[in-house]
């Protein structure tokens, strides 16, 4: 990806997280999505056909789930994002490549879902529904990623810490408030989206031809 792109990027995301402690302010929401205007731009831009439409539809998504979370709308915000994964799932699983080396991942992946699952369920009451069904969805994203052919390092890199983010969310709100919160959530969540966006557009370029602007 154009190294412009990307500290427009990172620039965009330390901005919002130097002003996360003055929230809230007029506005801030749309502060907040500014990084993945970004990345919207670049894949609107570099990825072409059904592959476009999906990481559109997944960015868009993702964007209304920052917007719905940051105006403390918790159950819309977590369909926003659960609809959002099932786009990222299918993304990944139509590059489907079963590799029997990466199965260590992917225990890891399930044993850490299976304990969230564990100490999430005796304080979620009203909500474990909701709650679990975002868990199994992010969790099928997490294992697609794994399984696809797409660039490893940096798509299971984003896919695990998409899942890393969502999991401090769900500490933070339900299990044990702790300090810096919000600041790793988004730090993470960040990362997590710029690391997706560089695998398919990694992969999508040398298919097809792609070139850096």
């Amino acid at each position: 990806m154009n190294r412009k792109f990307s500290i427009i990027y990172l620039g965009l995301s330390l901005i919002y997280l130097a002003a996360m402690n003055r929230e809230p302010f007029v506005a801030s929401w749309l502060l907040k999505i500014a990084p993945l205007s970004v990345i919207f731009y670049l894949l609107v831009t570099l990825l072409k056909g059904k592959v476009r439409l999906l990481t559109a539809a997944a960015v868009l998504l993702s964007m209304s789930g920052d917007i719905l979370l940051n105006l403390d709308f918790f159950i819309p915000g977590l369909a926003s994002f659960l609809v959002a994964q099932v786009f990222y799932s299918s993304i990944f699983v139509q590059n489907h490549h079963s590799l029997r080396h990466r199965w260590p991942l992917l225990i890891v992946l399930v044993l850490h879902l299976f304990l969230m699952a564990y100490l999430l369920t005796p304080v979620l009451e009203d909500l474990w529904l909701p709650v679990m069904a975002y868990l199994v969805v992010i969790g099928t994203m997490g294992v697609t990623a794994v399984m696809s052919n797409y660039p490893t390092r940096w798509l299971v890199v984003g896919a695990f810490i998409f899942v890393l983010s969502d999991s401090l969310i769900a500490t933070n709100k339900f299990l044990m408030p702790f300090v810096w919160a919000d600041g790793l959530i988004m730090s993470t969540y960040y990362m997590a989206q710029l690391a997706i966006l560089y695998s398919l557009l990694a992969y999508h370029r040398a298919d097809e031809g792609f070139v850096e602007q």
